[in-house]
């Protein structure tokens, strides 16, 4: 497990350099008497704090690793071999398990705090262990769930508690992924057949900005799906402060609404207050539209607002007036 290698080599460090010191007052033995003992005693002092300062970190992780026994990786990774196919990929963030006891690993899949487990490689980062390149963000997850069929192998502890996966990769692993097997903690997930891809990009491009921090990058409008999905593309410009509520308008040519939709991005599950700064949240939303809508052309007006306050930010350069994005819709949309 993750926690004894990490004890384990703190401890071996430890020991190389209380070595590398005793290697060093053996070399001092030329000196007078008083020298070496003047020596002597302020190792005995540095050694006295440094171990003052490890061991309670040591012991932590100690108690940790003996409170959160490794999950049955070893099992997961015998159900997908025994029901994958040769040309699924593999995505975890247990790379070494994945090659132990299936022989194949795709991609080294964890999107927050994943500094520590890299090489940052020029051409891609990859994972320590085996060198499988990172799978980063919930747009790159899903852009690896459209190419083809997938599974993920995951435990509870990395996918809730500890931070690695954040509001809109859960999402997507919810909407385009179900569980399949689940034992002791250890889950693997699969592909759904009957899913609905979400778009990795946007089909019009609008570029509204939001106040000083959200930027409305464009979206992608699939009016064949029932209800119509419209999947935004949201960026993160800086840190957002609050968490923002999304507004959108159903209006028909006399700007009347004739429908409407409040939500926070992606259901509630990844608010803007946890968007990292540069980070682009892909949002789907549907469109369960009112029965008997009236004949003629209609758009979509949408921005955000502070559920509060109930004041909307600000959008640059605006054409509607009223703080909001404007999306047209064709008459049989």
């Amino acid at each position: 497990p993750l926690f004894y290698l990490i004890t384990a080599a703190s401890l071996k460090y430890l020991l190389l350099l209380i070595k590398g010191w005793f290697a060093l007052m053996k070399a001092q033995t030329g000196q007078q008497r008083w020298q070496r003992y003047t020596f002597r005693q302020a190792a005995m002092v540095f050694f006295g704090v440094l171990l003052l300062v490890t061991l309670p970190r040591l012991w932590k992780d100690l108690l940790i690793a003996w409170r959160t026994p490794e999950p049955p990786y070893n099992l997961a990774f015998q159900y997908v071999a025994e029901h994958r196919q040769s040309d699924d990929a593999v995505l975890t963030m247990n790379t070494s398990a994945a090659a132990l006891y299936l022989d194949r690993v795709d991609y080294f899949a964890i999107q927050n705090n994943a500094g520590q487990f890299l090489l940052d490689y020029p051409e891609q980062p990859v994972d320590r262990w085996l060198g499988a390149p990172w799978l980063g963000s919930a747009s790159a997850f899903n852009s690896v769930l459209n190419t083809g069929e997938a599974w993920f192998v995951v435990d509870t502890q990395r996918l809730t508690t500890f931070g690695f996966y954040l509001g809109d990769w859960l999402a997507t692993l919810d909407t385009q992924m179900e569980q399949v097997w689940a034992q002791d903690g250890a889950l693997v997930y699969r592909t759904r057949a009957n899913r609905n891809p979400i778009p990795t990009a946007p089909e019009t491009i609008i570029n509204a900005q939001l106040g000083d921090a959200i930027r409305l990058d464009g979206y992608a409008l699939d009016a064949e799906q029932s209800p119509p999905q419209l999947t935004l593309f949201w960026t993160a410009l800086n840190a957002i402060e609050s968490d923002y509520t999304i507004f959108i308008h159903l209006r028909d040519e006399a700007n009347n609404t004739l429908a409407q939709w409040d939500r926070q991005p992606l259901d509630g599950a990844y608010p803007t207050g946890q968007w990292l700064p540069g980070e682009t949240v892909i949002d789907p939303v549907s469109l369960i539209l009112p029965q008997n809508l009236p004949p003629g052309e209609c758009h979509l007006a949408l921005g955000m607002y502070d559920l509060n306050t109930l004041e909307r930010l600000p959008v640059a350069e605006d054409a509607s007036g009223e703080n909001a994005a404007l999306i047209p819709l064709l008459k049989g949309e």
